[in-house]
């Protein structure tokens, strides 16, 4: 595997860089100390989410907006690792011959930073041990032996998983009795939220029965005022009917119903009066006829003297002789026009002498003669009528006659309207009647209202009653709900409970998985036991698998080492020094820039004894920066001669010499 191209955006740190890297050995110098601590971990936060450090890539970064992306050739295949504000987009597992993280290190990383520390994990001899044990597994393939510390973490886990649902199966068992518990105590709240259902109703029918009541008063009321006005119209009318009576009694005795049945016939009298008045008529028109006679007879006497007098004075202005044909023509016509004047005089007189027809006149005094006998016989209650006191009376007696039956007609209408004593009495003794049932009722509401539970609700007054319904009927709406929702709860407690009886849940069965799962546990027990022991055997062997690999490594890692340092010890003793370092963890006894020598050397060395599957790059930091000048040529010398086999990434903030490969400025 080699490094194609790294790509990073870090928008809060204003970075966006792409870096290129080539075969062979490639130089990144930057002067930027963030690029400079974090570049070397970009390639572990790309490919497994996490850096060198024990921090989390946000702490690395300084910021939680970031975009990682490797390009790497892996087996003749470009492949992206993109990290992207932590999320991976593939799984390091998924990818063939992929180191873990810890190999990762250990094989690619080269920080002499670190080593002053004492942490670069290939002077671990756990570490170191457990990175050749994989790549013999690798070797091996289908091998098993080395991973018999994650068959016994998987078996462990397996027991814990049992115990879980053993503890569950337990819990279950003593769920029946908390359930039975519930349940009672369920049937308890039921209970009360039931009670208080119907508290709750009780107050709202009693509200409702108020109202009712209050309906039922407003229509007696209603009624109570009717007949009030009822009884008022009633008195009013008996107190007219006595006025109408008394001053029909007052003013026209002779109306009274003995004298009526004295008076004569109306009727005819209305006929004979009829036939006096259309005489009169006549006579009228007589009358009229005879004065357009006179005053046309007048007109043409004034006309015709006016024309002789006329004619008269023209000639005597313009002395016209009689002799000649305009005065004898004048003449002529005047004398006409007297003799006609004479003879209209005469008719006019003769008109004026004549009188009314003697029928009509005949008829007047006959119809005059049987009325002054009709008022002068001994029924009427008047006596002595002369002719020119008939009309006079008459007029009196009809004058009298209409007020009496205005009056009368008044009184008839009162009598048809009823209103009578027995009426009224009835009324009255109604009214007592809804009047009593009218406080009956306001002393049933008072008691009602006496009888509401203030626990649930103040007692309200009467015109609050109609808008205190609905918010009862809430509040019972609401109850309702809780009851319904605690009756599906409760029902579902009976259904789990009705479970244990029989079925998966029941009590037996349950006891049956505890009892299987207790013996799976012992076998797994038995298991562990058994690969426990096969590992202490395998460790016992592997460790002398170990040693031997070991000795082969230092011897190495000696020579790796006799290069880059002006020691002259022998190989024997470098050797020595190797396993006091590693093996016996005496690091004291090296300074830091043999420590950093040693981890160096053992990593070449690495790369021979039990190389990966891949070729992986070679990654330092600052990696001259503990070393005397005269080693750091000689290191320089070593990378150069690695780089024709395997990739090889420097990291410094120091321009170098004698690097002859891909220089890269940021």
């Amino acid at each position: 595997m080699r490094f194609l191209n790294l790509k990073f955006i870090i928008p809060e740190k204003k970075t966006d860089a792409v870096i290129e890297l080539k075969p062979g050995e490639n130089t990144i110098l930057t002067e930027n100390e963030y690029l400079r601590m974090i570049i070397p971990d970009l390639p572990l936060i790309a490919i497994y989410g996490r850096g060198s450090r024990t921090v989390s890539p946000e702490e690395i970064l300084e910021s939680e907006n970031y975009s990682i992306e490797i390009e790497a050739q892996c087996s003749q295949e470009n492949i992206y690792f993109i990290n992207k504000n932590g999320s991976l987009n593939i799984d390091p597992g998924s990818v063939p011959g992929l180191l873990n993280f810890d190999d990762f290190m250990l094989y690619s990383f080269f920080t002499p930073g670190i080593q002053e520390s004492n942490s670069d994990p290939v002077l671990k001899s756990s570490s170191l041990k457990k990175f050749l044990l994989n790549r013999e597994q690798e070797i091996e393939k289908n091998g098993s032996m080395h991973r018999l510390e994650e068959v016994i973490a998987e078996k462990e886990i397996g027991i814990n998983t049992l115990k879980k649902n053993r503890e569950l199966l337990e819990l279950k068992k003593r769920k029946k009795d908390k359930l039975a518990k519930e349940l009672s105590s369920f049937d308890r709240e039921l209970g009360k939220l039931r009670r208080k259902r119907e508290s709750y109703t009780a107050y709202k029918n009693i509200l409702t029965g108020i109202l009712d009541l209050m309906q039922e008063e407003t229509r007696l009321s209603s009624r109570i005022v009717n007949l009030k006005k009822d009884i008022i119209d009633i008195r009013e009318t008996e107190n007219r009917r006595e006025i109408l009576e008394k001053e029909i009694a007052d003013r026209f005795p002779q109306f009274t119903r003995m004298m009526i049945e004295k008076l004569p016939d109306l009727d005819m009298l209305q006929n004979e009066f009829n036939s006096i008045r259309d005489i009169n008529e006549e006579m009228e028109n007589f009358n009229s006829m005879q004065k357009r006679k006179i005053s046309m007879a007048l007109k043409g006497i004034t006309g015709s003297l006016f024309f002789v007098f006329t004619s008269m004075i023209f000639i005597l202005i313009k002395s016209i002789s009689l002799k000649t044909i305009t005065g004898a023509l004048l003449t002529v016509l005047a004398s006409i026009l007297v003799f006609l004047s004479a003879v209209a005089g005469y008719y006019l007189f003769l008109q004026i002498r004549k009188n009314y027809p003697q029928e009509l006149t005949d008829r007047k005094k006959k119809i005059e003669s049987r009325l002054i006998e009709i008022f002068t016989n001994d029924n009427f209650p008047e006596r002595n009528f002369g002719t020119g006191e008939l009309y006079e009376y008459l007029f009196q007696y009809f004058e009298d006659f209409l007020s009496f039956r205005e009056l009368q007609n008044e009184l008839s209408s009162l009598n048809r309207g009823g209103g009578s004593r027995i009426s009224l009495h009835e009324r009255e003794e109604k009214l007592r009647n809804l009047t009593e049932r009218k406080d009956e009722i306001q002393q049933e509401i008072e008691s009602k209202l006496n009888s509401l539970d203030v626990s649930i609700h103040p007692a309200p007054e009467k015109e609050n009653i109609k808008s205190l319904i609905p918010e009862i009927k809430e509040m019972i709406d609401e109850i309702v709900r809780e009851e319904e929702s605690k009756e599906s709860v409760a029902k579902k407690i009976e259904t789990e409970k009705t479970q244990y009886v029989s079925g998966d849940k029941s009590l037996q069965s349950i006891d049956d998985s505890i009892a299987v799962i207790n013996a799976d546990i012992e076998k797994l027990k038995q298991d562990i036991s058994d690969i426990s022991h096969m590992h202490k055997i395998y460790n016992d062997t592997s460790e002398e698998w170990f040693n031997e690999k070991f000795s082969a490594l230092a011897d190495i890692c000696a020579g790796v080492y006799s290069r880059l340092s002006n020691d002259s010890k022998k190989n024997q003793k470098i050797q020595e020094s190797i396993k006091k370092l590693i093996l016996s963890e005496k690091r004291d006894d090296f300074n830091a820039e043999e420590t950093a020598a040693f981890a160096f050397s053992m990593k070449l060395a690495i790369a021979e004894i039990a190389p990966p599957s891949q070729n992986y790059p070679l990654i330092l930091t600052d990696p001259f920066s503990v070393f005397k000048p005269e080693i750091t040529d000689k290191l320089k010398k070593i990378l150069l001669e690695l780089s024709e086999k395997r990739q090889v990434v420097i990291i410094t903030s120091k321009s170098e010499k004698n690097l002859a490969g891909n220089l890269i400025n940021i």
